[in-house]
């Protein structure tokens, strides 16, 4: 099927996200373009032993599903698959910080080091756990990059809680799961770096979560002043509640500083009642530094909702200043080897057997650190000072998108002595947007479809900032003013000249209320009445109105095929009709039935109506006195097709 799905539609992609990654096969894959292969983000793994089964460029995930946010800490995982990013970051910093990530990426398929005949290894790695840290080289293993996963600035230590007896009867609960991790800041001593679970097949620890994240939670105190400090300042945010198990959970935390600890603390969600064995492991060596039990049936909580439980002896947590050493792997033995760390500073000239039995010294990994190799004019490298050269061919006309009008922007590509970043299109004299991957703006702001008039200029960037002169666009023809529900939706009454009513018992119509609620929000009537983007569903007692008000005199056309949805509960039919004003212009008479066949759908195509400024084409749903969810698949389109259509 998957097959002939990419020979009838050449020009199309197919994502393999299947239950979570579970059941994507070879076969799956390789018809593929990506999949995404857990629905909660695995951190550190993500890639690291899925691509010894499948092309790391074959598979996507979210990095951790909790956060919007962008951290270069964690989030140049990306790097190590096929970038993605889930959840709106907005339009500020996040985003550029995104967009100069997948810049990296498209230089590293350029360079043949991901993608297609890439290669993929996993570097040893002294005083640091070597999952943190991946390599991709190309084809021949010329160059390549060395990815790392997170900042390593101190010695690492787990806390973590085990019950010391279980019962399945027990209604003891901790806080933190995939999605929803708890949130808790720290002082200045020791940052806690991620969340630590029991690995329910080897029993080892296993990080899921970001910085300022874990299970439990969990807290330390240590001495300071002559007193006990907290390590937690704040919880910010409680994550799920999860059952006690016989498993245990905790957090990593990292200490750039000795730490006497002098109490080991677990949150309580208010009734637990259980023992629980709390334990400090030092990450290096999984060496045991001090375990205590805690029983939350006899000690009151502190202010943030911890209990503690006070060590025999006070214990120290040493910190040791030894570097990370990362050994490169797969290198070409008698090759040269560039090597440069694009945030510690560190420059190499090495042969490939020299790197591999050396290996690269880092005496801390800061957040976000890439180690390039062979490749020294990655973007942001600061080699490159030659701008490139002009965009040309810069149009500019009315188009639409995914149901969208507004301006297109196109050009012919410039050409840089090393790399183009991306293009600015600026509007106006201010940025309206970054063009990353092609040569295409398309502006979709609320009033674009009305200013093709705008001044609209487009410049080039390399990889390290330096921009070509601006080139204006010259207005080319474009297609007639058109409104699509497709596009259009809003959840305000009346922009982009779309209503949304019903109809009450004395002719007259009524606004529906906005509803935010499902997917993307709906507007709802009385009853099961609701109109969505693309989909009305039936009142039991009003007929509902999708309605476009004409901005301009003119004359429109409109057409469209009318579907019942597959996951209406019934079998039985609905009916439609539109109406110009109180005038019924299609069907001739009565209403048009929708089969409850969604392969059979209700097609029309009105022409030549003439409109004047403010008349109204009402598309309209019969009520079926029945509550219950029928809807039916329809976007109107309204076409103008002469110059009274003034915007």
């Amino acid at each position: 099927m998957l097959e002939r799905f990419k020979s009838d539609h050449p020009h199309s992609g197919i994502d393999a996200c299947d239950g979570g990654g579970r059941w994507i096969s070879y076969d799956l894959a390789r018809l593929a373009e990506s999949g995404e292969y857990t629905d909660g983000g695995v951190g550190p793994y993500s890639s690291y032993y899925t691509s010894l089964l499948i092309p790391p460029d074959k598979l996507h995930n979210v990095v951790d599903f909790d956060h919007i946010y962008y951290s270069a800490t964690t989030d140049r995982t990306h790097l190590a698959m096929d970038p993605t990013w889930y959840r709106d970051p907005g339009s500020g910093p996040d985003v550029e910080s995104i967009r100069k990530d997948w810049d990296i990426y498209h230089y590293l398929v350029a360079q043949g080091v991901a993608g297609r005949w890439s290669h993929v290894f996993r570097p040893k790695v002294e005083n640091d756990d070597a999952v943190w840290y991946f390599q991709r080289m190309n084809r021949d293993s010329s160059k390549g990059v060395i990815l790392t996963k997170h900042a390593k600035h101190g010695s690492t230590y787990y806390v973590i809680s085990r019950p010391s007896t279980s019962s399945a009867a027990s209604a003891d609960r901790y806080r933190g799961g995939a999605g929803e991790m708890n949130v808790v800041t720290t002082t200045s001593a020791g940052s806690l770096e991620t969340g630590i679970y029991e690995d329910p097949v080897d029993g080892a620890s296993r990080y899921y979560g970001v910085p300022g994240q874990g299970f439990g939670p969990l807290n330390v105190k240590y001495q300071f002043r002559g007193g006990d400090e907290s390590l937690v300042t704040g919880i910010v945010k409680l994550g799920a509640e999860r059952k006690v198990s016989d498993q245990f959970f905790g957090m990593a935390i990292q200490l750039d500083e000795p730490m006497m600890i002098t109490q080991l603390g677990q949150f309580d969600p208010g009734n637990n009642r259980g023992t629980y064995t709390l334990s400090l492991i030092r990450a290096g060596d999984n060496k045991v530094m001090a375990t205590a039990d805690l029983d939350m049936s006899r000690i009151y909580p502190d202010a943030m909702g911890f209990k503690y439980v006070r060590l025999a002896q006070p214990i120290l947590l040493g910190v040791s200043k030894t570097p990370v050493v990362i050994y490169p792997r797969g290198l070409q033995p008698v090759a040269t080897y560039e090597v440069r760390a694009s945030l510690a500073g560190v420059r190499l000239h090495k042969t490939g057997s020299q790197l591999m039995s050396d290996g690269i010294s880092l005496d801390k990994v800061a957040g976000g650190e890439l180690i390039f190799l062979n490749l020294p004019n990655y973007p942001g490298s600061g080699t490159d000072h030659i701008p490139p050269s002009l965009p040309a061919n810069v149009t500019k006309r009315l188009g639409k998108n995914l149901g969208t009008e507004g301006i297109e922007v196109s050009w012919s590509p410039s050409h840089d002595d090393n790399w183009i970043s991306y293009y600015e299109i600026h509007k106006n004299g201010r940025l309206a947007g970054k063009t990353g991957k092609g040569t295409f703006f398309f502006d979709h702001s609320d009033s674009a479809r009305n200013e093709l008039d705008a001044r609209f200029e487009v410049t080039a960037v390399d990889g390290d900032g330096n921009r070509s002169p601006a080139v204006l666009a010259q207005t080319t023809t474009g297609e007639p003013q058109t409104y699509e529900a497709l596009g259009d939706f809003s959840a305000t009454q009346s922009t982009k000249h779309w209503a949304y009513e019903e109809v009450v018992e004395d002719g007259t119509y009524r606004e529906l209320i906005w509803d935010k609620g499902g997917y993307e929000g709906r507007w709802t009537g009385s009853g099961l009445g609701r109109i969505g983007r693309i989909w009305m569903q039936p009142s039991a007692a009003n007929d509902l109105s999708r309605t476009f008000i004409a901005p301009a005199s003119g004359t429109i056309s409109t057409s469209g095929s009318i579907r019942k949805d597959p996951s209406a509960e019934n079998k039985a039919s609905c009916f439609v009709r539109i109406l110009q004003n109180s005038v019924q212009v299609w069907p001739a008479s009565g209403w048009a039935e929708v089969s409850v066949d969604y392969d059979k759908p209700t097609n029309y195509a009105l022409s030549n109506l003439h409109l004047a400024a403010g008349d109204k084409i009402r598309f309209i749903l019969e009520h079926n006195g029945e509550n219950r969810a029928d809807p039916i698949v329809w976007d109107p389109v309204i076409v103008f097709h002469d110059s009274d259509s003034a915007h």
